[in-house]
């Protein structure tokens, strides 16, 4: 995808914390504790990244968790951030105890990582009803054996555990602040996030009418759903995400 988009934008790829080569510093267990990996932080860390790396303005594109991380950026900076895509994500949990709930299971699959080490928790993340359709897809096996490769489970099993939906605030009162552009993405065959995409776009526009806002309520949300694809777009098929970020970055930059 992003040497399909390289010659019209230039492209940057993050290794979020715990994943790819990112790494967590402070190895002393003291401070290993202390350090928050919530996505509000990791909003923060990605910003000071992006500033260092450039004075203008940025697009955000994230998927799953980063999707959440991509609209808690574009919600928290205005200024730096023009337009987010936000592929299989959602806003957050809406009630207290669905936030307990989730917290205590994310906390469980960060312990059951670092007990029964990356194999096995490969197999039984994949296993879910969510990864149906990626398991049928012809680049699983390359996917999953990619994934066997990371090396530091610690710094992965806290993020599982620290960057959990239920830690993190829910957005969806806060979509009435959204004032950059915004596309949503879903896979045709992943229907929880379909319905949350929908929803998404469905109150940020109630939210604009209320208001009288003069503005477009399609230029603030935009909703596509890729057909042949679940949960993980970017893998199942490419080539129409491509072409609806094509589309995006191009009507961002339109005068």
């Amino acid at each position: 995808m992003m040497k399909a988009l390289s010659p019209s934008a230039r492209v940057i790829a993050v290794d979020l914390p715990g994943h790819g080569e990112s790494q967590i510093l402070q190895r002393d267990d003291e401070n290993f504790n202390q350090i928050s990996l919530t996505i509000q932080s990791v909003a923060d860390l990605l910003l000071k990244l992006i500033c260092n790396i450039t004075d203008g303005e940025v697009v955000v594109v994230g998927y799953s968790m980063g999707a959440r991380i991509a609209l808690q950026m574009i919600l928290n900076e205005n200024h730096k951030i023009s337009g987010a895509v936000l592929i299989s994500g959602s806003p957050g949990l809406r009630h207290e105890a669905s936030r307990r709930r989730r917290t205590a299971i994310d906390k469980s699959r960060a312990q059951f990582l670092l007990t029964y080490g990356l194999e096995c928790f490969i197999k039984t993340w994949y296993s879910g009803k969510m990864w149906t359709s990626l398991r049928e897809h012809p680049q699983f096996d390359s996917l999953v054996r990619t994934r066997r490769k990371h090396s530091n489970i610690t710094d992965l099993s806290k993020v599982l555990a620290d960057s959990s939906i239920g830690r993190q605030k829910s957005l969806w009162e806060d979509l009435k602040h959204l004032e950059k552009p915004v596309l949503i993405v879903a896979g045709e065959k992943d229907v929880k996030f379909k319905e949350i995409a929908e929803r998404m776009c469905s109150e940020t526009r109630e939210y604009g009418e209320r208001e009288a806002d003069c503005r477009s309520n399609q230029e603030l949300c935009e909703m596509i759903v890729v057909p042949e694809s679940g949960h993980a777009v970017h893998v199942e098929n490419p080539l129409p995400l491509v072409r609806a970020l094509r589309k995006f970055l191009v009507r961002l930059h339109q005068p």
